[in-house]
């Protein structure tokens, strides 16, 4: 997405101003979820560990 929005032309009109915006806040919407997860995951891989060697 932010390879998307950076695609665009330095010089465009309200519609096309919008839609970069756009595609920028779901970029950073993606890259916040997925560190979301990434550290969901990783939690839950250190408690599956911590309980298999107690």
């Amino acid at each position: 997405m932010r390879t998307m929005a950076s695609k665009y032309k330095r010089s465009f009109g309200k519609e096309e101003r919008t839609q970069c915006n756009m595609l920028y806040a779901e970029a950073r919407s993606l890259s916040a979820d997925t560190r979301k997860i990434e550290t969901f995951i990783i939690n839950d891989i250190i408690v599956c560990i911590t309980y298999t060697f107690a």
